[in-house]
């Protein structure tokens, strides 16, 4: 009897509560343990060079960002809520055409390779800052799988988000991106970006200039020419992509043609890239089935085919029609 009466505590106190202690240790271990192994690299490598440190505080760097929602999903408003959608699930490579008259086809999977100062443009909706987040994703990936190759840093800024002070100065700008990077939780956070600034190269993505209040936008356009200037100074292998829509651009485009040479616009989605969107949204059921019918849907009207060139239009619509 008194054994049972002990196997019955064991079973449902001891056993238990041993569970929930283990459980306890084993999420400590996992976000701290990494964390701390990353650190003894890091101090190890640091002493043998500054490049090797300058990896892993880049590697940590990227894993941070890759994790944070901003560049991690899209956001459809629904009929009843906003959805969010993983950006490298449903992201649609989108196709770029130049001002300059070339046989060069670029996409936003190899807009880098397009000039070191690019400026994007496009209608309202057309998919420039998913692009954006994308571009931004892709260079972390980068930066998380290096295996001997040179990988850049990326930092990428909203610029309506820009907090420009008092009687700016023309490097506030190039200030408040290396401040990104030095906020980040890591290991010599606050001599990455010159590290990459003066080696593999920084990538800087300023996303919506016409979002910029207008009483801010002397002191925006003065900060961008400045960073510019300054990453040109300190390496050949920093870049600069700078979006709008295509109505702003056409009025501030004489403040940028010195410094961007070089302009893209997101052209609408073809048929073809419309049916691949269809086909990575994330329906619940019946995914092919229902795709299908909303791009037969799409095909037999022409007018809201041509609207639905539109990626934010086209998700919207989606979302109303084809919940997730």
């Amino acid at each position: 009897m008194s054994f049972d009466l002990l196997t019955a505590f064991l079973m449902l106190v001891i056993l238990p509560v041993a569970w929930m202690t283990f459980r306890t240790i084993g999420r400590f271990a996992k976000r701290h343990v990494r964390q701390f192994l990353e650190g003894a690299l890091w101090h190890v490598g640091r002493g043998l060079s500054r490049d090797v440190g300058a990896l892993m505080s880049l590697r940590q760097y990227a894993r941070l960002q890759l994790g944070e929602n901003w560049g991690r999903y899209l956001q459809v408003p629904g009929q009843t809520e906003t959805l969010s959608l993983e950006i490298d699930t449903i992201y649609v490579p989108l196709e770029l055409e130049s001002s300059l008259l070339t046989s060069e086809r670029w996409s936003t999977e190899n807009v880098l390779q397009a000039g070191s100062r690019l400026v994007v443009i496009g209608d309202p909706g057309s998919g420039k800052s998913t692009m954006m987040k994308r571009l931004h994703r892709g260079v972390c990936h980068m930066g998380l799988a290096r295996r001997g190759n040179k990988s850049p840093l990326s930092v990428a800024i909203e610029l309506k988000n820009c907090k420009v002070p008092p009687n700016p100065s023309s490097d506030w700008l190039l200030s408040q991106v290396r401040s990104v990077v030095a906020g980040t939780h890591g290991f010599d956070m606050h001599t990455l970006f010159d590290v990459y600034a003066n080696s593999e190269g920084v990538v800087v993505l300023l996303d919506g200039l016409d979002e910029v209040a207008s009483t801010n936008y002397t002191a925006v356009r003065d900060g961008i020419r400045g960073l510019s200037d300054e990453l040109v100074r300190m390496g050949a292998n920093n870049q600069v992509v700078l979006t709008m829509r295509s109505g702003f651009f056409h009025q501030v485009r004489s403040d940028f043609d010195e410094t961007f040479p070089t302009t893209l616009r997101v052209k609408p989605l073809s048929p073809a890239e419309v049916y691949t969107f269809l086909g990575r949204w994330p329906f619940d059921r019946d995914a092919e089935r229902r795709a299908n019918h909303i791009y037969k849907e799409l095909t037999e009207t022409p007018a809201l085919r041509d609207l639905c060139a539109n990626p934010l239009i086209l998700a919207m619509y989606v979302a109303r029609t084809g919940r997730p």
